[in-house]
């Protein structure tokens, strides 16, 4: 089995889509139909994700001044899974939890954690997914890939440097219907997040003020 870490869409149709996109595949695409023994488990830099409920990052956005605080409102699940419905001994282990805005807490966010990178998803819908972070030691992007990906040292944000920051630049990011730009790292979590319209002008840049993490 070859195991793909960075690049892929990751549906978020809870665990289920999870355990069937993640299914094993050979080079030429074609599903494999044997059965091996091991485990996917979460790169040591993203395990850093499994936020629990708590969590916080409170923002202000540089272009309204509008505050807005986002926070950990549950876990979906945590644990090792079948990659395939039919094969209980290739595994993987993955975690999931949503966010809601303190702006509108009627809308969700679900994010899901698996191998070296994280999925963010808006109404649990598998046709809307972006990747916002892949683990900060691993290659870059696949080729194919319509998204880039910029590693920095460090990057002064809001009042402070934040170190080994990654920014992952969506030309049109589903979940946000623009292009995106997500400035994280493993630390700290979401530390700031660009959107533009299709003319390239700035939307919004919400900056990080305050954070509370809880693992």
């Amino acid at each position: 089995m070859k195991k793909k870490y960075i690049k892929g869409s990751v549906s978020a149709l809870g665990l289920f889509a999870f355990m069937v996109l993640g299914s094993c595949e050979k080079d030429d695409g074609k599903v494999e139909t044997g059965c091996g023994t091991s485990t996917e488990y979460l790169s040591v830099d993203i395990t850093n994700f499994k936020l629990k409920k708590n969590s916080y990052w409170v923002y202000v956005d540089s272009v309204s001044l509008a505050i807005d605080s986002m926070y950990v409102d549950s876990v979906l699940y945590s644990g090792v899974y079948p990659i395939q419905s039919n094969c209980a001994t290739e595994t993987f282990e993955g975690y999931g939890f949503t966010m809601k805005s303190s702006v509108d807490p009627s809308k969700t966010d679900y994010y899901h954690v698996k191998g070296g990178k994280i999925d963010r998803n808006i109404g649990n819908s598998s046709e809307v997914n972006t990747v916002v972070y892949v683990d900060y030691s691993f290659g870059k992007l696949d080729a194919s890939s319509t998204n880039t990906l910029e590693r920095k040292d460090s990057v002064f944000i809001y009042d402070r440097y934040y170190k080994k920051v990654e920014v992952m630049t969506h030309l049109f990011d589903k979940t946000e219907l623009n292009k995106t730009i997500y400035y994280s790292n493993a630390e700290f979590g979401f530390l700031k997040k660009e959107i533009y319209n299709a003319s390239n002008t700035l939307l919004s840049r919400k900056i990080l003020m305050r954070k509370n993490l809880v693992r």
